[in-house]
């Protein structure tokens, strides 16, 4: 019966872990908040010395320059111009 439980007790925390992917682009983007506590992570690994280069921060990376494309496309597209 105890061998039973560790088992269950392994697969959920497998099906937690599974959840706790690296957030997406499009997720960081919906997300400020959580962008901005992202790239503080990325900072602190990087002012340590340590390695940045994991998922989450490239893709922390890559919504904050598509959230600058957003905000510069909004500003031409309200003076007017395509």
């Amino acid at each position: 019966m105890t061998k039973v439980k560790g088992l269950m007790a392994g697969c959920a925390a497998l099906m937690m872990l599974a959840g706790c992917g690296a957030p997406s682009v499009d997720d960081l983007v919906k997300d400020p908040k959580k962008l901005a506590e992202v790239q503080a992570e990325c900072a602190e690994l990087l002012a340590k010395g340590e390695e940045a280069n994991s998922e989450k921060c490239r893709n922390a990376q890559a919504a904050a320059a598509k959230m600058g494309r957003n905000v510069v496309e909004g500003l031409m597209q309200g003076m007017g111009q395509p």
